[in-house]
């Protein structure tokens, strides 16, 4: 045992010094696979990591040996992996205690002995997996011994990289966020146009959020709230429709001026829109009003994002920001109409003037021709 000792703590000094080289998870993952192959010669290796809890599956982030796993992502509760995610203890077994079925995920070409799988538990949460494929001797406890001692630093490890991973996603994605606001008010501003800038505002909305669809509608003199522009497909909606405070989502925003996020397919609202559309129905919505100097003016209202996801409060905070983009730039369109109507209105009065100031029929013909 003396001998053993150092040979021992060598092995982990090596090991949480090649962890900490590196700091994304599919390095560290194969550096993981790495090692196990170099203690124990002959084996598969294939590294997993859990990347959200809230929905977790299986994502392969290494892969060591002759084998191969059919797709990136494996379902957690599947087979041999929903077993150790069940267990959440390591085990072994022989490949004839197994079904096909049990580890239909690998794309395994030659005779398999025995599969083992150790989970990755930091703080009880299960971040990842590690899954040992032996094609040449069983799976034994003494053959894992020395596995078993690097698990905690490589759970602690993934986990590590990915709260990193996740960290930098997010500040990369604010940044992205914050460039596509730039990029939308510097284009809704370039037109004073109100024809113009409407179509804008939907397909801008439409390209930033990645949706099926963008419906932007606009208060009119009654109240009621008038489809005037429209980016992607929605059946649910006919083009110029026509919505007051009871006839759905933007209708209900007109009423309340809050936000509203639906990221339930079977939420009574959806189910009312759905009605009678076969194709592109909407299972996720989220709609927002656009404000102006505490006026509501109009309401975005947008459909399914095209990746398949339901919307989070993160969509419905980027589509808030872009409401309150598009409020600036319909506040200046609506200052051009205005000033429009104001030389309208002095035209009318300067020719009603010159009309009623004289009773030479040839000079009030003049006028009326010429002053417009």
């Amino acid at each position: 045992m003396a001998t053993q000792i150092p040979d021992s703590s060598l092995l982990l000094s090596e090991f949480t010094t090649g962890l900490l080289s590196e700091r994304e998870v599919v390095p560290r993952a194969r550096w993981i696979a790495a090692k196990i192959a170099e203690l124990v010669p002959g084996l598969a290796v294939v590294v997993y990591a859990v990347e959200d809890q809230e929905n977790p599956e299986w994502t392969v982030k290494a892969i060591l040996g002759e084998i191969r796993v059919a797709h990136a992502r494996v379902p957690f509760e599947s087979g041999t992996l929903g077993e150790l995610a069940k267990t959440r203890e390591p085990f072994a077994c022989e490949s004839s205690a197994l079904t096909r079925e049990d580890y239909s995920h690998l794309d395994v070409r030659r005779t398999l002995l025995a599969l083992a799988y150790v989970p990755l538990i930091v703080q009880e949460i299960l971040v990842g997996a590690i899954e040992i494929a032996s094609f040449e001797f069983p799976l034994e406890e003494g053959t894992l011994a020395s596995i078993f001692e690097l698990v905690e630093p490589a759970a602690v490890a993934i986990a590590a990289a990915l709260s990193y991973e996740r960290e930098r996603n997010a500040n990369l994605r604010s940044i992205s966020r914050i460039a596509q606001l730039y990029d939308i008010e510097k284009v809704l501003n370039s037109t004073l146009e109100m024809d113009e800038l409407l179509p804008i505002v939907a397909s801008k909305f439409g390209e930033i959020l990645n949706v099926q669809a963008v419906n932007f509608w606009m208060v009119e003199g009654s109240g009621n709230l008038l489809l005037v522009s429209r980016s992607g497909v929605d059946p649910g909606v006919a083009d110029g429709a026509m919505q007051d405070a009871t006839g759905g989502v933007p209708g209900e925003i007109s009423e309340s001026g809050e936000a509203v996020l639906i990221d339930l397919s079977d939420d009574p609202r959806l189910e009312k829109r759905n009605a009678g559309v076969e194709e592109g129905a909407a299972f996720s919505l989220m709609a927002a009003p656009v404000i102006d100097r505490e006026n509501l003016v109009g309401v975005a209202e947008v459909i399914n994002r095209m990746d398949g996801q339901r919307f989070d409060e993160d969509d419905l905070s980027l589509l808030v920001a872009l409401c309150e983009t598009a409020a600036g730039a319909l506040h200046n369109a609506s200052l051009l109409q205005a000033e429009r109507k104001v030389e309208i209105l002095e035209t009318l009065v300067t020719v009603s003037h010159e009309i009623t100031s004289t009773l030479n029929l040839e000079r009030m013909l003049q006028t009326i021709v010429n002053a417009p």
